[in-house]
C-alpha cells in the first residue's frame, strides 16, 4: 500500500454530496525499521560509554517507536563495547511508545540486576518487563497515550537508583566549598 495514492471523497463548499469532488490523499507513512541507523545509534552510545570510562550508564537513542531498531542499537552497544564491562540503559520514545532496554555484564548482577534497574526506571510510568527479561538484559516497551516527556522521568529514576545503590563515581570538582556558620 505503500506509494498508493486513495481518492478520497470531499464535500464541497455548499456542504452537500451535490457538490462533491475528489481530493487526492496520501497515506500516512509508517516509519520502516533502519538497521544502518539503529547501528549507528549504537554505535554512538558505546563510544560514549568507553570516553567516560563508565561503569553504568544511560543515554538516548533517537530511534522513535521502533521496537526492532532499538534492540539492535542495543546490540550494538554490548558488541561495540567488547570486553569492556558496563552496564547501559538505553531509552527511545517515540508518539506511541517508550522502549526501555537495560544490559548488565555478567560480572556486574551481584551489584545491581537489569529488570530492578529497569522496573526503578519505570517508576510511576509502568511496572512491567517483557517475558524474556533476565537479570542481565531487560526490556520494557510500553504504549503510551500522551506524548511528554517520559524519558526525562525514566533517566532520573534510573539515575537515582544508582546513586542509591553508590554505583555512580561522583565528580570531583575543582571548586572551592564555602560554608557559612550561622
Amino acid at each position: 500500500m505503500e506509494g498508493t495514492v486513495l481518492e478520497a471523497p470531499t464535500v464541497g463548499a455548499e456542504g452537500t454530496n451535490d457538490h462533491e469532488v475528489t481530493e487526492k490523499v496520501q497515506p500516512e507513512k509508517i516509519p520502516q525499521p533502519n538497521p544502518k541507523k539503529a547501528r549507528a545509534e549504537g554505535n554512538r552510545v558505546a563510544m560514549k560509554i568507553k570516553a567516560a570510562k563508565a561503569q553504568f550508564y544511560i543515554d538516548d537513542v533517537d530511534l522513535d517507536d521502533q521496537i526492532p531498531d532499538v534492540v539492535m542499537a542495543s546490540e550494538a552497544v554490548r558488541k561495540t563495547l567488547g570486553k569492556v564491562s558496563a552496564g547501559f540503559m538505553v531509552i527511545s520514545a517515540g508518539v506511541t511508545h517508550l522502549l526501555v532496554i537495560v544490559d548488565v555484564p555478567k560480572d556486574k548482577v551481584d551489584q545491581i540486576s537489569a529488570k530492578t534497574w529497569l522496573l526503578e526506571g519505570l517508576t510511576g510510568i509502568s511496572t512491567s518487563f517483557t517475558d524474556d527479561s533476565t537479570d542481565t538484559c531487560a526490556k520494557a516497551f510500553i504504549n503510551i497515550t500522551m506524548p511528554f516527556p517520559l524519558k526525562n522521568t525514566v533517566r532520573s529514576n534510573a539515575f537515582a537508583y544508582l546513586r542509591k545503590c553508590k554505583l555512580l563515581e561522583e565528580e570531583e570538582s575543582d571548586e572551592e566549598v564555602y560554608t557559612f556558620d550561622d
